[in-house]
């Protein structure tokens, strides 16, 4: 829907030179749910397709990166703290200068975070607090203790202080870009440890200072979004006043009304800065403009589906007179058609992108066409509705007859490969394999499940000699059930050496528990003495 419209601007502009993009307006029933669309269409087209655009009401979360981050540190208290999403938080902008930190400290961080085994929760308190076994296996507490102490006295990884295992790759710079991030983990606790308790509205009011003043310091570019972020918290000291109401309230109750009201507050950013704007379809938004176009005009989106909250009275009990959103949607259709002077421009989704089922259209804009059907002459060379195909690289797009028409020329060399006729690919192996050598001949039952879990990886890495660089996954969020294949290999083989070297495991235990690759508890503890008894009884044998 957004690569159309993109198109049928271009068109107006090469069609009409006069009109310039202020004088275009674009408006739908939910803007934040068009905006990530928007970003993808209009800026990223090339240099000589670019539109210059705004959008417009996407309320002040939404559009301002501190306040959304605030609002991600306040719901963080009570969670679980995982892996992913205490660093998602600090790769907010705001955060690395507040706290000295660059993309390159963030891919160091990351790496620590996997090698010393953090998955999840502060520590064996708080999992207690949860419900959860407490045991201090894989969480943070954990796993800055090794980092510390692996700045402080290295161990080789064989030595234990007090129960932890020492990490032994920081060194050099790398301390203070653990100075840094331990700082950040460490305001992060408090502040979840802080926001634990109900309070007033003004208590409220003085912590959420507080947390703002810790995490994020006044800079020009962003004083703009920090005085948003104060007013909102400004306010609710002036609430108890208004209402009468100085009762404690809790976190819950605070973050919904806070995520209200930062939805709902716009910085009035974006809208006529002299391009083409995009913004929601809400009063004071239809003045006149040469071009007004309303997209997602569809059955469902508009006009909107008021859900009354089951408290409400007048919902229960409507009278003649009382507002209803539905009646002012239709007077706001009503003003967009009006405020158009050239071009009234309508689109929606009418095609289901799964069966190419048609979707109708919201039941105004039928209304608007039934009208204007019934009372002019429609010539059939110029039709009120046109009908697109679900991707923008069919060729119907760049035939001289189908009435489509595309500006993109990457959809157009796509096109271009669709139309032509298919051929069988050229085969991956040209020479035939050799013979599988004499211990191939024998499969143990790890093998087995490595060709059956990926049969086509297995071949590559196994039997071409072709290694797969490994892409970086998201990091793990849970405590391990079983070990690692590669931690497990590495492992094994460690231990076998030991054995062989006639040197006893026992004192090998406990540092293997602490490195947190084992299972925690008992579960962890049977497999490392398996693992250890099966490493004797070779070495054993062997000698």
């Amino acid at each position: 829907e957004m690569e159309v419209l993109h198109d049928q601007l271009l068109a107006l502009f090469a069609a009409h030179p006069a009109l310039k993009p202020h004088d275009v307006v674009v408006m739908a029933p939910e803007i934040g749910t068009y905006a990530p669309f928007i970003d993808a269409v209009f800026d990223t087209a090339p240099e000589p397709l670019r539109i210059p655009f705004s959008i417009s009401d996407r309320g002040a979360r939404a559009e301002s990166g501190v306040i959304d981050t605030f609002m991600r540190i306040l719901e963080a208290a009570g969670s679980r703290f995982t892996a992913g999403s205490v660093l998602s938080i600090l790769e907010s902008s705001a955060l690395q200068r507040r706290f000295e930190l660059v993309d390159s400290d963030l891919e160091n961080i990351r790496s620590w975070i996997e090698k010393t085994g953090i998955r999840w929760g502060i520590d064996a308190e708080q999992r207690a607090a949860l419900g959860l076994p407490a045991f201090a296996e894989n969480s943070w507490r954990a796993g800055l203790d090794r980092l510390l102490l692996g700045y402080a006295a290295p161990a080789r990884g064989e030595q234990l202080f007090e129960g932890i295992l020492a990490f032994d790759e920081i060194e050099g710079s790398l301390a203070e870009t653990l100075g840094r991030f331990v700082e950040f983990i460490e305001s992060l606790f408090a502040t979840a440890g802080a926001l634990q308790h109900p309070r007033s509205l003004l208590d409220w009011e003085d912590t959420l200072r507080q947390i703002s003043a810790r995490f994020f310091t006044a800079e020009d570019e962003r004083e703009a979004e920090l005085r948003q972020l104060r007013r909102v918290i400004d306010s609710l000291g002036e609430t108890p006043a208004l209402s009468g109401y100085d009762e404690v309230v809790p976190l819950d109750v605070l973050l919904a009304h806070l995520d209200r009201a930062l939805t709902n507050t716009e910085s009035g950013s974006g809208f006529l800065v002299g391009r083409v704007t995009f913004c929601a379809l809400k009063p004071m938004r239809t003045v006149p403009f040469r071009v007004v176009c309303l997209v997602g005009m569809n059955d469902t989106a508009y006009p909107r589906h008021e859900r009354a909250p089951g408290f409400d009275l007048i919902a229960q009990n409507p009278r003649p007179g009382d507002r209803s959103t539905r009646d002012d949607d239709r007077y706001l259709f009503l003003e967009a058609l009006l405020s158009a002077r050239d071009v009234f421009y309508l689109s929606h989704v009418g095609q289901s992108i799964r069966d190419n089922s048609p979707i109708p259209p919201s039941v105004l804009v039928s209304e608007l066409l039934d009208y204007v059907q019934g009372s002019f002459a429609i010539p059939e060379t110029a039709p009120l509705v046109t009908h697109h195909r679900l991707q923008p690289f069919s060729p119907d797009y760049f035939r001289p007859d189908s009435g489509l028409f595309s500006y993109s020329e990457e959809n157009f060399a796509a096109s271009e490969v669709a139309t032509l006729e298919r051929q069988k690919p050229p085969p991956f192996i040209t020479e035939p394999i050799s013979e599988p050598e004499l211990e191939w001949r024998q499969l143990d039952a790890a093998q087995l499940i490595r060709f059956f879990g990926n049969p086509a990886k297995f071949l590559v890495e196994q039997r071409l000699g072709l290694r797969i660089p490994r892409m970086k996954g998201l990091l793990e969020e849970s405590e391990p059930f079983e070990i690692d294949s590669l931690a497990k290999y590495k492992l094994q083989q460690d231990l076998l050496a030991r054995a062989l070297h006639g040197e006893s495991l026992d004192p090998l235990m406990p540092v293997l528990r602490a490195s947190g690759e084992l299972p925690p508890g008992h579960a962890g503890d049977a497999r490392l003495r398996d693992m250890c008894a099966a490493a004797e009884e070779f070495a054993t044998l062997v000698r």
